[in-house]
């Protein structure tokens, strides 16, 4: 039983745990105006249609119930503070960018387990989401900005979909 028990522990450990879950769903919560940010910005128009591009390797690895990152309690644990902490910080001081932040920070937690590189590089494209890009790029044409936004997290994407194929060393 208890063999049962940690096979499945080390199969899931990429799903989030029901604390994760409560993290995410504050995130969640906090960044409900993006919604209106993706349907009423003309700049922002995509941006629904790339956040669920980015969360095609997260998805793929639920459905696939296995392992991708390995396991790693304490620094998934400290990835989890620190969203909270971020999105925290973004509702009080009233900044949407730290609580979208804070959002990507507590969606990608499980996946800071086995390849910090890895996990950054989904986190840095977790700006392609998320309207404070479009304002920073402002000066640029629309259709620039668009496609380098698509551009960017296909790539990502595709990078980490190469990476769940390798076989696990476990």
């Amino acid at each position: 039983m208890a063999a049962e028990t940690d096979d499945f522990m080390k199969r899931s450990s990429i799903v989030p745990t029901p604390i994760e879950w409560g993290v995410i769903v504050f995130g969640i919560w906090h960044s409900r105006d993006l919604i209106h940010a993706w349907r009423d910005s003309p700049r922002d128009h995509g941006g629904a249609i790339i956040f669920g591009l980015w969360l095609l390797p997260l998805t793929f690895a639920w459905v696939q119930d296995r392992t991708v990152f390995g396991d790693g309690g304490q620094l998934r644990t400290r990835v989890s503070i620190l969203a909270i902490v971020t999105i925290l910080a973004g509702a009080i001081g009233e900044l949407n960018a730290l609580v979208y932040c804070g959002l990507a920070l507590a969606v990608t937690t499980g996946t800071f387990q086995r390849s910090i590189p890895l996990a950054l590089s989904w986190c840095l494209a977790s700006v392609t989401w998320m309207p404070a890009l479009s304002y920073a790029t402002n000066a640029l044409p629309n259709t620039i900005v668009m496609t380098c936004k698509f551009g960017f997290v296909i790539t990502v994407v595709l990078f980490l979909f190469i990476h769940f194929r390798k076989p696990s060393l476990t």
